[in-house]
């Protein structure tokens, strides 16, 4: 039985992480709560609070769309856009106008948006690149 050297292995794995990472970011990490203030979407850099108040309507589009009074529209991407999602994206929409046309207006509850791209994401390149280094060092 043979074995690679020591560097070929750190070579092989060294994107490892860094592709973890990327996976848990766009496929495990978005997502979308409702609570009886507003709606929380977590897309992949993003993360925004919408008040019932603020949402005019939803509509479609790459996933789920939400129509607001003063940022116009949001596009959801927390959201599978395959067919199977079709059914689940439409029961949200009909859930988020139900509770938007009952909502009332309240001055404490505000639109929040706030972009998450940060250090993991600028972190995972250079690990990336020094697993590498140290693979050519061997």
């Amino acid at each position: 039985m043979s074995s690679a050297e020591p560097s070929a292995r750190i070579a092989v794995l060294a994107p490892l992480p860094f592709s973890l990472y990327f996976i848990w970011r766009l496929f495990q990490n978005p997502f979308i709560a409702l609570d009886e203030r507003g709606v929380s979407v977590n897309n992949a850099y993003s993360a925004c609070f919408i008040p019932y108040h603020e949402i005019e309507g939803c509509g479609e589009g790459p996933g789920l769309v939400i129509k607001t009074r003063r940022q116009g529209k949001l596009f959801i991407t927390a959201f599978d856009s395959s067919l199977f999602g079709k059914s689940v994206r439409r029961e949200i929409e009909r859930e988020i106008s139900a509770r938007a046309d009952v909502a009332k207006f309240d001055a404490s509850v505000k639109f929040q948006k706030e972009y998450t791209v940060g250090a993991p994401e600028v972190f995972g390149p250079f690990f990336t690149f020094a697993l590498f280094i140290v693979a050519l060092s061997f």
